[in-house]
């Protein structure tokens, strides 16, 4: 129990020193820390100043080395344009190929291409190719010009006309065709028009019929003629009269000829002859001999020639400019002759096929040259007052864009002009706005002007390309050659500053 208690109050006091050192130790450190931080902050404002002190030095070095280049720039300035002089002197001759343009050459010689002689490129010929811009003008040499053959047109105001062409045929004139169809039924006795294409005469036989029909008709005729005039009561005449009347009209409605008429009249036959009611062609024949028929079916088509007409087709653009009674002249290329004649009749359709519309003139075909059915076209000429015109070949059209190209003040010089054209005439265009009346266009090789003029925007764009990337190259050089320099100065300046602190040492 003794030593246990002994053991208890010895640590206790242990415990109690312990207690009592602990703030000694914290002050210590404390103390140790301080010392530390002031040791860093001492070191701080010594690199501090070291750098301010190096920053003058560099500074009064650029200082110096300033004044030093301006004079030495003074004397390179001098020396470049002395070397520009030089190389402008020393540069070489350009020669080119008239036919080919792009093959150049820094010797006289022959186009590997065509084998024409080579040509010296002038000095005003190099100004002008450098100051193409196909934006705004485009200069070519008068050379150049001569050689793709290009031509100048002024830009007119003058009384101009439309022309319109309208593709048609000869058809027959629909009022002059009549249809053979009895009324009445029967047998082909005898066909006399008995092929199409046969030419008729008004009067003519076309066939002889059998028909027991028309027999019987007037046959009843006759017996009630006679019965009439024998009969002496007067209300039996009357009914008679009145049945006569009927025969006679059921007679009239065959549509016989009167001379058939009469004839059967005297002597009823079965027999009967049909004519021809006007001059004209068989077109149509639908009947032999010995075939039957019945009333109301057609036995020929009969087209009197002496008259035909053209039937054209205008398209849906140029309608707005046709109208009735319009003069028009007709050409037909196989006959070797033009015919006049006014428009008579506009169809009121279109033909949705060909999105065309029709219009009919008569002809007179007093001389029987005229066939149906023959190919032809018509031409109306519109007059449109005056207006701004220009050749058709002037004009390009790229897209939704028009523009033509005109005459600059200066030599060789080529301004491209965009325009907007009205009405399309034979040759010509008439211009809207755009131009103005005394300007020169380019009338002639004026797709070969707008080839080159492209192409050298092309080149150029891409020579411009190329020289961004060089220059591009050449001021990262630039920047390392001055960078590679800069640390060199400073370095100087450190072995310096090292020099001069031994000295003063």
């Amino acid at each position: 129990m003794q030593d246990k208690t002994k053991n208890q109050f010895r640590k206790i006091k242990i415990t109690k020193n312990r207690i009592k050192k602990t703030p000694k130790i914290i002050l210590s450190l404390l103390i140790i820390k301080v010392l530390v931080f002031t040791s860093y902050c001492s070191e701080k404002r010594k690199s501090v100043q070291k750098k301010n002190h190096n920053a003058t030095i560099h500074e009064h070095y650029h200082e110096h080395e300033k004044e030093h280049n301006h004079e030495h720039n003074g004397k390179t300035r001098e020396k470049i344009e002395q070397q520009k002089k030089k190389e402008e002197k020393e540069k070489k001759k350009i020669f080119y190929c008239p036919m080919h343009p792009n093959y150049t050459s820094d010797k006289p010689g022959k186009c590997p291409i065509c084998g024409m002689d080579l040509i010296e490129k002038k000095e005003s010929e190099k100004n002008e190719e450098e100051k193409t811009s196909p934006e705004k003008s485009i200069f070519i040499s008068p050379q150049k010009l001569q050689l793709i053959g290009v031509s100048f047109t002024r830009v007119l105001k003058e009384e101009v006309e439309k022309e319109i062409r309208i593709y048609g045929y000869i058809s027959y004139d629909e009022r002059k065709i009549v249809s053979i169809t009895p009324r009445f039924s029967g047998w082909i006795e005898k066909l006399y028009a008995n092929f199409e294409g046969k030419e008729v005469r008004k009067g003519e036989p076309l066939a002889k019929i059998y028909s027991p029909e028309i027999l019987s008709s007037f046959q009843d005729y006759l017996i009630l003629k006679k019965q009439h005039e024998k009969s002496g009561d007067e209300k039996v005449k009357e009914t008679l009269s009145e049945l006569l009347k009927s025969a006679k009209k059921k007679i009239l409605l065959y549509d016989l000829p009167q001379v058939e008429i009469e004839r059967l009249l005297k002597e009823p036959s079965p027999y009967i002859i049909i004519r021809s009611p006007s001059n004209g062609v068989v077109i149509e024949k639908k009947v032999f001999e010995g075939s039957y028929f019945q009333a109301g079916s057609e036995m020929f088509k009969i087209a009197d020639l002496s008259q035909l007409w053209f039937i054209g087709e205008v398209y849906e653009k140029d309608i707005r400019d046709i109208k009735e009674n319009e003069k028009i002249n007709i050409l037909i290329t196989s006959v070797g002759k033009t015919y006049s004649g006014k428009i008579e009749f506009i169809y009121p359709h279109v033909e949705k096929e060909v999105r065309t519309i029709k219009i009919r003139v008569s002809l007179r075909n007093d001389d029987g040259k005229l066939k149906p059915y023959l190919y032809s076209y018509a031409y109306i000429k519109i007059p449109l007052g005056k207006q701004l015109t220009i050749p058709e070949s002037s004009v390009i059209i790229s897209g939704e864009k028009t523009y033509v190209f005109i005459k600059g003040e200066k030599e060789g010089e080529l301004i491209p002009k965009e325009i907007k054209l009205g009405q399309k005439l034979k040759e010509k265009y008439i211009v809207e706005s755009g131009l103005n009346e005394g300007d020169e266009v380019v009338s002639s090789g004026v797709f070969l002007i707008d080839s080159e003029s492209k192409l050298k925007y092309a080149l150029e764009s891409f020579g411009g390309m190329h020289e961004h990337g060089k220059t591009h190259e050449n001021s990262e050089n630039q920047k390392d050659a001055k960078n590679k320099t800069q640390n060199k100065n400073l370095n100087e300046q450190e072995k310096g500053g090292h020099t001069h602190g031994k000295q003063n040492h």
